[in-house]
């Protein structure tokens, strides 16, 4: 009698000679892409007690499998399957039971015509499980070819993987000379000639980096340096090009609670001619709860934090204020902010059209000027 029978078989491919590829674990078909064989699982059935419980189509995984070419169109596995069988919630035999390593040959592969092979398989067990299960393995009609490899006459010849009668040879594909590279053939890597003094390529001077050549680093000119633009409300002063602040970094004095509040990432070298990544940390969180993730502050409760800025050359502590968006009425000199209501803030500012503008909770305000 046959009763449907939740099966899983998984196998895991050892490498008995050289691998050939190394293919995707996990995958539900195993496929490897050198060669483009492709492999799946078929007809899974365990019997036990007499009873045949059987899957059919099976949805296996696949994981490290390796191929190993044994001649012209002929390849080995050597793999261990990994037997996950359960008759039902009751089943005292329930869970995964591994196989001995087995071994799998297939031959006869032919890139002239599509190529498929059935290869049963079986395992038992002492306490009496018996596994059989079908290893089904296809190839499409095509040549696979390997890499390209110089004949030292001006061409270059890549041979089939699956059969090594199949050849294919080129002329070199020559890449243009470089000031530190002769012409280099695209496909095998085969030189000729000398490389050509002056033909540099060049990248754009950066703020830290004069122009610099990609192939052999010989630099000219000067770096740009920093344009740094002033600080704003809730900005620091930060270079226009690429983004770094200043090594005399501001951030707000005050914000409020559960607000993300973004701190700037790098500072600039006192030399002005090159930045460090800023490491942030929370020296005191007094009542606030503050915390750091990455570049992000965030308080939950009112009052104040003191954070730190890091940086290869030193540290800097900063204080800032938490207010309550539900009391909130904090004056920075001429700006003013206020709630609305629950998702509204109002900034008044006399920069602003008509004096005033609202913002939702979160979002940043943009405002230019002096803060008091």
């Amino acid at each position: 009698m046959k009763k449907l029978l939740s099966i899983m078989l998984s196998i895991l491919m050892v490498v008995t000679m050289i691998p050939m590829a190394v293919m995707p674990a996990s995958a539900a078909y195993g496929y490897d892409e050198e060669t483009k064989f492709a492999f799946r699982i078929t007809d899974l059935v365990m019997v036990v007690d007499g009873e045949t419980y059987e899957k059919g189509e099976s949805g296996s995984a696949f994981y490290e499998e390796k191929l190993t070419k044994l001649g012209d169109g002929k390849f080995q596995y050597t793999y261990k399957a990994a037997l996950s069988a359960n008759k039902g919630p009751s089943d005292p035999y329930g869970g995964t039971l591994w196989s001995d390593m087995i071994t799998v040959n297939f031959d006869g592969v032919d890139c002239d015509s599509n190529y498929e092979k059935i290869i049963p398989q079986s395992y038992s067990t002492l306490d009496g499980y018996s596994y059989t299960w079908n290893l089904v393995v296809s190839k499409s009609k095509g040549h696979v070819y390997g890499s390209w490899s110089d004949n030292g006459d001006g061409t270059h010849t890549r041979t089939c993987v699956i059969n090594s009668a199949h050849k294919e040879t080129a002329s070199h594909n020559y890449a243009a000379a470089t000031c530190s590279a002769p012409e280099t053939c695209k496909n095998c890597g085969a030189t000729q000639g000398e490389p050509v003094a002056d033909a540099h390529s060049w990248n754009a001077a950066t703020c830290v980096l004069p122009q610099t050549c990609k192939y052999c680093g010989i630099t000219q000119g000067e770096v740009l340096g920093h344009n740094m633009v002033a600080a704003t409300f809730g900005t620091p002063a930060a270079c226009s090009r690429c983004g770094a602040t200043d090594i005399n970094i501001s951030v707000l004095e005050a914000a409020l609670i559960n607000i993300n509040v973004n701190l700037p990432s790098k500072a600039v070298k006192d030399d002005n001619a090159g930045y460090n990544d800023i490491t942030w940390s929370v020296v005191d969180a007094g009542s606030t709860g503050a915390t750091i993730n990455g570049n992000t502050l965030k308080a939950s409760s009112s009052g104040e934090a003191v954070i730190r800025a890091t940086i290869e050359s030193g540290s800097k502590d900063f204080t800032i204020l938490f207010k309550s968006a539900e009391n909130i009425d904090i004056s920075f000199g001429s700006v003013i902010v206020s709630k609305k209501d629950a998702s509204t803030l109002t900034v008044a500012y006399a920069s602003f059209e008509g004096g005033s503008k609202d913002y939702m909770v979160g979002e940043p305000i943009q405002i230019t000027g002096t803060t008091t």
